[in-house]
C-alpha cells in the first residue's frame, strides 16, 4: 500500500518520511518492535501520525533503513507537538456553559444525605417529653 505523498505540514512530512523508511526496511511492525526498544503499538502510533516519535526512535529507524538521519532529524525538529485540545466553545453573549466544580454536588448530597438520615431515625435521640410531631407552632418545648 502506498502512503500519501506531497504533504506540506512538517509533522505530516515527518510521518510520510518515517513510513517510507519503514517500507524500505521491509520489516513488519512486530519485527520493527523486536529490533528497537519501542513496542509494535508505539510504532503504529508514530507511523500513523497519532503521536510524535521520540528522537531515539527516529534514529533507530534511520539505522535500520540505512538512511542518513540528518534530513529526517531536521524534519523531526521542525515537526511540532500536537496542539492541545480546543477549549469549550463559548455560548452566544460570551458566556461559557456553566459547569459546577465536583465538590458542590458532593457537598449538597452529603448535607441532604445527613438530613435524610436524621429524618429516618424517627424517635431516636428525641426527648421523651416532646409529642411525636415535636412542639406545635408557637409552643415552647418543656424542660
Amino acid at each position: 500500500m502506498r502512503h500519501p505523498q506531497g504533504s506540506t505540514a512538517p509533522d505530516e512530512s515527518l510521518v510520510v518520511t518515517l513510513r517510507e523508511l519503514k517500507d524500505r526496511t521491509g520489516l513488519s511492525l512486530a519485527a520493527l518492535a523486536a529490533r528497537t526498544p519501542y513496542s509494535k503499538s508505539a510504532w503504529h502510533r508514530y507511523l500513523s501520525g497519532g503521536k510524535r516519535p521520540p528522537r531515539p526512535a527516529v534514529e533507530a529507524l534511520c539505522r535500520l533503513a540505512e538512511a542518513d538521519a540528518t534530513a529526517v532529524l531536521a524534519l523531526w525538529e521542525a515537526a511540532e507537538e500536537p496542539a492541545p485540545p480546543e477549549p469549550p466553545e463559548e455560548r452566544p453573549g460570551g458566556r461559557r456553559s456553566p459547569r459546577l466544580p465536583l465538590w458542590i454536588p458532593v457537598s449538597v448530597l452529603a448535607l441532604f444525605g445527613a438530613g435524610a438520615g436524621v429524618g429516618v431515625g424517627g424517635g431516636l435521640g428525641r426527648s421523651p417529653d416532646l409529642p411525636p410531631g415535636g412542639p406545635k407552632l408557637g409552643e415552647r418545648a418543656r424542660r
